[in-house]
């Protein structure tokens, strides 16, 4: 069964990919896509996320993988992976938020390709997985953070209308 008022569903069938959506405790319906490449679904159980975890030490290397897994668990954070022919090839992970003045948005914490699948559109998939997701989720934008040396990654996210508008500062505190 197919919701119409899904503009991702819609979008999907409109270039020939085919689409499911299953029922998922608490939740309405969640959302599988499956293109002719990569399919895209929320990692719900721990066994998943644990497959998630090596690709997403790939951006987090100095992370623990116990700490990955941990955090991914969080009741907020949401983590998506992109799979081909079974295996997770990309992982997308997103906590939705409204922070004082800032409008509901989502905040695209997590987004790698593992290195030996990268080239081939997947992250770019991810994204605009992530941007219908927010959309249908109530946000009115996604956000995200950048190391300020990786002139590729904001070239990137440039040339897909994502806009600078300022920078980030922290300070450890430990």
């Amino acid at each position: 069964m197919i919701d119409s008022r899904s503009k991702l569903t819609q979008r999907f069938l409109d270039r020939s990919f085919s689409c499911r959506l299953v029922t998922h405790l608490n939740y309405i319906f969640h959302q599988s896509l499956v293109t002719d490449s990569m399919e895209i679904r929320e990692l719900t159980v721990e066994a998943e996320r644990r497959e998630a975890v090596p690709i997403l030490r790939q951006l987090w290397r100095d992370t623990d993988p116990a700490d990955v897994l941990e955090w991914t668990a969080d009741d907020d954070y949401r983590l998506f992976g992109g799979f081909v022919a079974g295996d997770v090839v990309g992982v997308a992970g997103v906590l939705v938020t409204h922070v004082l003045h800032h409008a509901r948005h989502a905040w695209l914490y997590d987004l790698v390709v593992d290195e030996s699948r990268r080239e081939n559109g997947y992250g770019t998939e991810l994204i605009a997985f992530i941007e219908e997701w927010a959309t249908e989720n109530g946000c009115e934008y996604v956000a995200l953070a950048s190391p300020s040396a990786k002139e590729a990654v904001h070239e990137y996210y440039e040339n897909r209308n994502y806009k600078k508008w300022g920078y980030i500062v922290e300070k450890e505190l430990y």
